[in-house]
């Protein structure tokens, strides 16, 4: 701001999509694929999704090796607002992409509360 002083910054982090053009956003930071035809977009840095877990949580029902011992364990899972579909969870077996869609005991369509839940030592694993 003080190199671009008539920069006006308004940031609204939400887990809702915003209708850029509608809202008269002009830049924005998204995580994922380019839906919006109207819009050009540029690659900033790769995206991974990790499995999180408080270290209370872990000491208390260890760690999960692999995928399929995820269901030995509590879960939370995202829900995404626009679509009301839950997250899938990727992962790499083998060299082989599988996406699972885990039996959850919660879910949240805010990614803060997915994280406080989790930083609280609350339901288990999650997608991040």
């Amino acid at each position: 701001m003080k190199r671009l002083p008539k920069l006006f910054v308004d940031q609204r982090p939400r887990d809702r999509v915003a209708d850029l053009i509608e809202e008269g956003i002009d830049v924005a930071i998204r995580v994922g694929e380019l839906a919006d035809s109207r819009l050009l977009s540029r690659r900033l840095a790769p995206h991974r999704l990790c499995a999180f877990a408080s270290q209370i949580y872990l000491e208390q029902r260890g760690t999960p090796q692999h995928p399929d011992d995820h269901i030995h364990h509590d879960r939370l899972n995202f829900r995404f607002q626009s679509a009301g579909q839950a997250l899938r969870w990727p992962f790499q077996i083998g060299g082989r992409a599988v996406d699972l869609t885990p039996n959850a005991g919660g879910v949240a369509d805010f990614s803060d509360a997915v994280a406080a839940i989790l930083v609280a030592g609350g339901i288990g694993i999650s997608l991040s």
